[in-house]
């Protein structure tokens, strides 16, 4: 009997082990998703920050329409030429 409740407890030593395991695993999982969810959102914000810095300021708005209209080249002539 004694070999047999050995056989036994390391049978559910090993268990014990694989479930922790997997739980370590889903707890990471999770944890990853969590990450990139609030790194998604900190990049969104810092878009927004800078899209009302943009949309605030006059200078920045005329030099974001310069290069989405023309292009940065326009923009680096226009630096150029009006200092």
């Amino acid at each position: 009997m004694p070999a047999m409740r050995r056989k036994f407890s390391d049978y559910m030593g090993t268990v014990a082990v694989v479930m922790g395991l997997v739980f370590a695993g889903l707890e990471i999982r999770q944890n990853t998703l969590a990450v990139r969810g609030a790194t998604i959102q900190s990049v969104a914000e810092m878009g927004q920050a800078n899209n009302l810095a943009a949309l605030e300021s006059p200078e920045l708005r005329e030099a974001y329409r310069i290069v989405r209209e023309l292009g940065p080249e326009a923009l680096d002539a226009r630096i150029e030429r009006d200092g």
